[in-house]
């Protein structure tokens, strides 16, 4: 399919620019990171923009949307390990108070 579609050059200068963008980043070597990439770069050919600077831009860019959807993954998970701390911090502190009960001194 992607044969039929561009010349020999054409995908020469995808796969460079393939593997530029997905060098880059550190998530581009995972199979559904690159497939976004390679998407995008084939899309930017079909629209008759070859030049390599062309395809890599367009690989760069979705490997940028790529890691800010990462990263925002990540800073999700950081943000409730951190919820999950104060909630278990908070009911150990609840445990560990008397029942009410009064002391004498």
């Amino acid at each position: 399919m992607i044969r039929e579609t561009f010349d020999a050059r054409t995908l020469a200068k995808m796969e460079a620019a393939l593997e530029r963008a997905c060098t880059a980043v550190p998530i581009g070597e995972q199979h559904e990171a690159r497939r976004h990439i390679a998407l995008s770069i084939m899309e930017r050919a079909r629209s008759g923009e070859a030049p390599i600077e062309t395809l890599t831009e367009a690989g760069q860019i979705a490997a940028s949307e790529l890691c800010i959807e990462h990263w925002n993954e990540e800073v999700a998970r950081a943000a409730k390990r951190e919820l999950r701390k104060q909630v278990v911090a908070k009911r150990t502190q609840h445990s560990n108070k008397p029942n009410g009960s009064m002391t004498r001194e």
